[in-house]
């Protein structure tokens, strides 16, 4: 169990680190206003400056801050199963968001409609992945 905390906090810092690498390589060609919002059917209907594309970044670095206190919680009462859960639906929920700014900086110069079709597949398969990763740990772990 052991294991399965230290790796989920891994890869939740990972999905961290390589959001803050991909929003870091995009930036300096970015326009200066860009997609902040997609409807459902993909047409762009937000915008914001430039500099909100680091705002889901700061999200996902919040949430990962959020789990921390309670990963060294666990460490010390040996609370692993609630923790493991935990950990695994906050990693889904960083892939999540690391897969919308993908979303949003590719489509930066975009002024029509994108296609959102993989998007909703990978939220809703990574969703429930992230559910089902939390009650089977929590009851099971």
């Amino acid at each position: 169990m052991v294991f399965a905390v230290l790796f989920l906090s891994a890869l939740g810092l990972a999905i961290v680190a390589l959001t803050i690498a991909f929003t870091a390589s995009r930036y300096p060609s970015l326009p200066a206003s860009i997609p902040i919002h997609f409807s459902l059917n993909g047409t762009i209907d937000g915008h914001g400056p430039r500099w909100t594309a680091w705002l889901l970044v700061a999200v996902q670095a919040m949430s990962a801050a959020t789990v921390t206190p309670a990963m060294l919680l666990a460490f010390s009462t040996h609370a692993w199963r609630p923790l493991t859960g935990t950990l695994g639906f906050t990693d889904s929920i960083l892939a999540i968001l690391l897969r919308a700014q993908f979303l949003i900086l590719t489509h930066a110069n975009a002024t029509g409609r994108v296609a959102m079709q993989s998007f909703w597949l990978f939220f809703v398969a990574v969703f429930a992945a992230g559910i089902f990763f939390a009650i089977f740990f929590s009851a099971y772990g």
